[in-house]
């Protein structure tokens, strides 16, 4: 006759142990914490940072959600707030490198500009007759006179003059390199009475521009490189007020022999008496 009980549990064989309770997981924190150290790792570098910074914002969106998750399960809170803060110092480091990539490249070509002489000239600060400050006031710069006359074919030529002071304590040396023209927005070699002008010293100085085509729109001033994004420009365009830049120069007449006054019955240089 059966039992009408069920059978009893067939004990476990000797030495094995009861099955292991399962451990609660929380993969979005892992992921968030090893995307915030790499984003970190490369923050460092230009360019390759942008795609850490990608990486990144991914990190944060994965260290809250492990963070919430968390909460619920308690397994991989830590490392999910370690994910959170990694990525955000990666973002800071991140744009703080860009930043200063992108300045750092600006000077490099600045520096490139200056060397070849290809930046462009700054806008003038300054007119004629006015006192300018260069390179912080080192050179105290006037520019008195500035004449301009056309020349044939185009040409043409400006004389000026310029009053500068030497407010350090060595010497400047005024010259082509340090005094440059401006011409139709392009840099130009003057020619420049060079001189020395002393610590602490004033002096007056002249100087011309020969053009062959176009007009003086300026002279440009620096202690060190005159044709440079840092150089003072003084406008120097009324020079040519009144003046006709497309006027031909009017060649002086051959001279020509006085006529002598004949007395009567003298010949003439034709041959032919008068009287």
């Amino acid at each position: 006759m059966s039992s009408p009980y069920p059978p009893p549990p067939v004990p476990p064989p000797p030495g094995a142990s009861p099955a292991a309770a399962t451990t609660p997981q929380n993969n979005a924190a892992r992921t968030a914490l090893v995307l915030g150290i790499v984003a970190l790792c490369v923050s460092v570098v230009p360019v390759v940072n942008l795609v850490g910074a990608v990486a990144a914002v991914v990190g944060i969106v994965l260290g809250v959600l492990g963070i919430r998750r968390g909460r619920r399960t308690g397994a991989g809170t830590s490392a999910a707030v370690w994910g959170v803060a990694t990525s955000v110092v990666a973002i800071l480091v991140s744009v703080a490198v860009m930043v200063a990539a992108v300045h750092l490249g600006r000077a490099f070509v600045r520096y490139l500009g200056d060397w070849f002489d290809t930046a462009e000239p700054a806008a003038p600060s300054a007119v004629i007759g006015e006192e300018v400050d260069v390179d912080d006031g080192d050179l105290v710069v006037t520019v008195t006179d500035v004449t301009c006359e056309p020349r044939p074919y185009g040409s043409f030529q400006c004389a000026f003059t310029i009053d500068a002071t030497n407010n350090t304590e060595k010497a400047i040396f005024i010259s082509s390199h340090t005094v440059k023209a401006v011409v139709d927005g392009a840099w130009k070699d003057g020619d420049v009475n060079s001189e020395v002008l002393s610590a602490g010293a004033s002096g007056t100085f002249t100087g011309a521009v020969y053009g062959d085509y176009g007009e003086l729109d300026g002279l440009a001033f620096d202690t060190t490189d005159a044709s440079s994004h840092g150089a003072t420009i003084v406008d120097v365009t009324s020079a040519w007020d009144g003046v006709d830049p497309d006027a031909q120069p009017t060649e002086p007449a051959e001279p020509t022999e006085p006529t002598q006054p004949t007395e009567s019955g003298q010949p003439t240089e034709s041959g032919q008496t008068t009287g």
